[in-house]
């Protein structure tokens, strides 16, 4: 595979500043970058914005917004808020040029289950919308299961996928996920169903530690237990011509080379 199909997420370098991380991406040949808003801010966002602009790597999606049902004692008034923090994210992904914007729709919450879906379905509607004036495409994420109650409601490709069809706009379609939906019997269907309906927007990859000893525990390509060879296969079947986005959250690899870790992965995407 072509290292300018390769993305890596700002988190997986997380203690690099955008510029080094600019600048080490550039030197190990990849063609993207995953900015992280928090980080953007940190940097201060028209300056983040001018570095990126000028890096020569596509910024292959913006994460993340959504996270509708999210905070203690979650409320009507906080989702309102999280929409609103969504749509102010759809014109920064726009600024950005990147090629989608990563929602991650939040946890069940105090609502209970069905409750944070009557939230959720309605602020996914409303951004949807925004999104489509503005030409930024949305990808849903749907994360592992047992992120229910700390991060997303949706946890299945095809629930993302029903969820996708229910909005129906060619401007919201899926963030498939890799690591998150590996272990799912109805991945390869998932992601031939979306690549049918042309509904993927990105793809991020990492591999599954055996056994995982944490939520920050993600590893390299290559070193875990995910077929992903086989799984990118399939999405290549789709048609799908985008970026691959390494999105690592690990304590032991966030301590190390930074350098190492690019040299491993650039290696390992080039020979699948």
């Amino acid at each position: 595979m072509e290292l300018s199909r390769l993305s890596v997420s700002h988190i997986t370098t997380v203690n690099w500043d955008l510029a080094t991380a600019i600048e080490r991406y550039r030197a190990h040949g990849l063609g993207g970058i995953g900015p992280w808003r928090d980080k953007l801010e940190a940097e201060g966002f028209a300056a983040g914005n001018a570095l990126l602009r000028d890096s020569g790597l596509q910024v292959s999606n913006y994460c993340a917004a959504g996270f509708f049902t999210m905070g203690e004692g979650a409320c009507q008034e906080t989702v309102d808020a999280a929409v609103e923090s969504t749509i102010v994210a759809i014109g920064e992904a726009a600024e950005l040029g990147a090629d989608c914007l990563v929602i991650v729709s939040g946890p069940v919450s105090c609502f209970g289950v069905d409750g944070a879906m009557e939230m959720i379905l309605p602020s996914l509607r409303t951004v949807a919308k925004a999104a489509e004036k503005t030409g930024v495409h949305l990808g849903l994420e749907a994360l592992h299961p047992m992120d229910v109650t700390t991060w997303s409601m949706v946890r299945t490709i095809h629930q993302a996928l029903d969820i996708i069809d229910e909005i129906d706009t060619p401007h919201f379609g899926l963030m498939l996920d890799l690591y998150n939906t590996w272990w799912d019997p109805q991945i390869v269907a998932g992601i031939r169903r979306a690549g049918a309906e042309g509904r993927i927007k990105g793809v991020h990859i990492a591999d599954w530690r055996n056994p995982t000893r944490s939520f920050t525990d993600r590893t390299i390509p290559g070193r875990g237990i995910i077929p992903l060879s086989t799984l990118i296969a399939e999405v290549e079947a789709t048609g799908w011509t985008g970026f691959y986005d390494v999105e690592i959250f690990s304590d032991e690899l966030w301590a190390s080379d930074y350098d190492a870790l690019l040299d491993e992965t650039a290696g390992w995407f080039e020979a699948l």
